[in-house]
């Protein structure tokens, strides 16, 4: 294997010289987008990923408000130990104040079905996230919430729909 290994560098050396080597690899480098980049460049682009966040939970928002429902900020939390849900801590900020914390799941949305005599109402409950993927932390807390016997709905940005929010219901899948 250790011979197969060196016969195998040593033809691609004889078929690509090493300054090749160096431009493949440049190459890719830079279309990996390798190179380091700045604590500033960082801080722009979470402030970027941070303000497209907040515009998409309010395009969400909206698109939910069109549909007839009632929508709120959820500002409950999921306590991963317990399994409770729980009021999101609130934080300060200097130059702004004492400032609310976002819960998770972003939304709940209530809409009126049946009779008006009855007061009957659909619960559902929104997370909004531009690329449509969660982390493990994140499903495991939204796991809960459907062991609970809530709708989960997951609302993602994509270009094919006319106003680009394409939702689809959360199903906890273990391992994935």
């Amino acid at each position: 294997m250790y011979y197969a290994i060196i016969g195998f560098l040593f033809v691609c050396l004889l078929v690509n010289p090493p300054d090749k080597f160096k431009k493949i690899y440049k190459e890719h480098s830079l279309s990996l987008n390798m190179e380091k980049q700045t604590k500033a460049e960082l801080k722009a682009q979470g402030k970027r990923n941070k303000a497209k966040g907040a515009k998409f939970e309010k395009k969400t928002r909206e698109h939910y408000e069109e549909m007839g429902y009632m929508v709120t900020k959820f500002r409950n939390n999921i306590d991963l130990q317990t399994g409770e849900i729980i009021p999101a801590k609130n934080f300060y900020i200097p130059g702004r104040g004492n400032v609310m914390g976002s819960g998770f799941p972003d939304f709940v949305a209530f809409k009126h079905i049946g009779a008006p005599i009855a007061e009957q109402y659909e619960v559902i409950f929104i997370e909004a996230k531009l690329n449509g993927f969660l982390s493990k932390e994140e499903k495991e807390k939204l796991k809960i919430l459907t062991e609970l016997g809530h709708k989960i709905l997951i609302a993602y940005e994509d270009d094919s729909c006319d106003n680009n929010i394409r939702t689809r219901e959360f199903i906890y899948t273990e391992g994935k």
